[in-house]
């Protein structure tokens, strides 16, 4: 399936969901003050004043620059992409947050701004440390219980008619919060399964992943 018909299909799918009034689709926002103060310079500084502001706040040690164009602040996450690829994988997240699926991070807003977006997000379990690679922290020191949940979540993804190849290939995505659950906090290359592709198959290499 070739990239703009993805991309049509899951417009399609999150439109579907919103003309049903599915409530699962606008989260609650439950900023803190300090929460509350970046969103509002987001919305309002021009982007001199607010990447001076990012950077001021960086060298405070009140924000944390993960990576590049990617921020944190306790468990929420800000992402700044160019507007076509931020709108595309706003999407994507929205079709999550519909599915309820505890294993990635909850879409809490996108703002368009000045040909960017700032996708804004909490990820489980990341208020005081970063998550780590499920390689490094080992599938062995990870419960049954919360390989269970995880497996779960994404029999709930396959079943609504979604994969990413990246994450069922590998578990190079995979991570683990300070709870010790599994997280996969991206997915960035999600689409619907193909009608020639087995639902049954994708599941089994998740499953391969988290118990083999």
């Amino acid at each position: 399936m070739k990239t703009n018909q993805i991309n049509k299909t899951l417009i399609k799918q999150l439109n579907l969901a919103q003309s049903l009034g599915d409530q699962n689709m606008t989260s609650a926002i439950v900023y803190d003050d300090f929460m509350k103060s970046i969103v509002e310079r987001i919305k309002m500084y021009d982007i001199d004043m607010l990447t001076k502001s990012i950077m001021m706040m960086i060298r405070s040690g009140e924000l944390e620059q993960v990576s590049g164009n990617f921020y944190k602040y306790k468990d929420f996450h800000i992402l700044e992409l160019l507007k076509r690829d931020g709108i595309d994988y706003s999407n994507k997240l929205k079709i999550l947050n519909k599915l309820n699926l505890g294993i990635t991070q909850k879409h809490i807003e996108t703002i368009d701004k000045d040909g960017s977006v700032y996708i804004i997000t909490q990820i489980p379990g990341t208020e005081k440390n970063n998550l780590i690679p499920l390689w490094k922290f080992g599938s062995q020191n990870i419960s049954k219980e919360d390989k269970l949940s995880a497996f779960h979540d994404l029999q709930k993804l396959t079943k609504a008619g979604f994969t990413d190849d990246s994450i069922s290939r590998s578990n190079k995505l995979w991570y683990v919060n300070e709870n010790n659950q599994i997280v996969i906090p991206t997915f960035e290359y999600l689409r619907p399964i193909n009608p020639g592709e087995s639902s049954k198959e994708i599941i089994e290499k998740y499953y391969n992943i988290l118990f083999k």
